[in-house]
């Protein structure tokens, strides 16, 4: 599945300020991890279920990058190849970055200047990607794939900051 960023960057014009940037930032400094193994990838992803549960149907995929290998996934009745499709350009985006997918799409409208941004790309920006980062190294990924107006994104940041047990990090700007 490719993917039209340069459109989707135009459909966002003005919608993001340097503002949204900084929070997004902090937000990913804040739910990091000291460890993380397939026990957390267990756990993360049954939460990450139960948030995602009432909202509507996902797929969901925790990956330990080392070795690309799915340490939980599950596609909920209703969702399709196509789901995981859109999760996997997502997953690109957090590799090509090292940063949720939301992040790519702010940062290039704020700021532009990140080569994943062409006609044909593997990667797709907006919410529902999001890196592990393990004592300041990109250990795994997490996507959320299926649900709408930003709800992906809000999804991961509520299961996240509990499995963490931190009070969830602010962000004020749009989500998409």
């Amino acid at each position: 599945m490719r993917f039209n960023l340069i459109e989707m960057k135009k459909q966002f014009e003005n919608t993001f300020t340097k503002q949204d940037l900084i929070e997004l930032e902090a937000l990913e400094k804040a739910l990091q991890f000291t460890s993380f193994d397939s026990d957390d990838a267990l756990v993360l992803g049954n939460l990450l279920y139960q948030k995602a549960k009432p909202r509507g149907a996902v797929a969901i995929r925790i990956t330990r990058e080392e070795d690309e290998l799915p340490l939980f996934q599950i596609i909920m009745n209703g969702k399709t190849q196509r789901h995981l499709d859109f999760g996997e350009a997502k997953r690109q985006t957090v590799l090509n970055t090292k940063h949720c997918s939301m992040w790519a799409l702010v940062k290039e409208v704020v700021d532009g200047g990140l080569d994943l941004f062409t006609e044909d790309s593997p990667c797709l920006t907006g919410s529902g990607g999001f890196p592990i980062i393990v004592n300041g190294e990109l250990y795994g990924t997490i996507f959320v794939s299926g649900l709408h107006e930003g709800q992906d994104q809000l999804v991961l940041v509520e299961a996240l900051s509990e499995f963490l047990n931190i009070e969830q990090p602010v962000y004020n700007g749009y989500i998409f």
